[in-house]
């Protein structure tokens, strides 16, 4: 695909689910404090429901620890998803690795990401990390809820944007992490992790 159409897929793509984001995102004037950013009107996301890397179904309410990381890649992505990822397991581990945060990886190229090579994938990360996968309609609609915009280039390229989610006890979205945010997600969990934080 030509370098120029490849960008302005890309920027539509973003534009879409930048619309779509912006019905949940903080008012002018919401609380400061985090990093991350605050949903205004945080979605349930409890019902999402994919397979799981040992082929069982698992809906998001189903997942035992407290607190999940939901981030949308896929395992031959040359850069962001790795980066994130690692970025990802540095926080967790900086945390002490504690059981109340779930990390999980949903791919965006089901064809592709076998649920064996997904497994291998985010636990090279850390082993407690979690990969779910579905087909094409539901992986596309599960990403479309998340803020996540996903198109196929071929040549085994995937455009999708990147933000992580942070899916609180009651499994609404509580907070979302674009990557020029996610520097401040361990410190974003501590004071999560600390007591009642919203």
């Amino acid at each position: 695909m030509p370098q120029r159409r490849l960008i302005l897929v890309t920027v539509a793509l973003l534009a879409l689910v930048a619309a779509g984001a912006a019905l949940f995102l903080p008012r002018a004037g919401a609380a400061p404090g985090w990093a991350g950013v605050l949903l205004d009107s945080p979605p349930a996301m409890g019902d999402v429901t994919l397979a799981t890397t040992g082929g069982e179904r698992a809906a998001l309410a189903d997942l035992a620890a407290p607190y999940l990381l939901v981030f949308f890649g896929y395992t031959s992505c040359p850069d962001v998803c790795p980066l994130t990822m690692a970025r990802l397991a540095r926080a967790y581990r900086g945390l002490g690795e504690p059981a109340e945060v779930q990390v999980v990886m949903v791919t965006v190229d089901p064809a592709i990401d076998t649920a064996e090579r997904l497994r291998a994938y985010v636990e090279g990360f850390h082993p407690t990390f979690l990969g779910l996968r579905g087909g094409n309609q539901e992986v596309a609609e599960a990403a479309l809820r998340f803020y996540v915009g996903v198109n196929a280039l071929g040549d085994g390229l995937v455009a999708h944007s990147d933000p992580v989610a942070l899916l609180g006890p009651d499994r609404t979205m509580r907070l979302l992490y674009p990557q020029d945010r996610l520097a401040g997600l361990e410190e974003d969990l501590r004071a999560v992790l600390a007591g009642p934080a919203w």
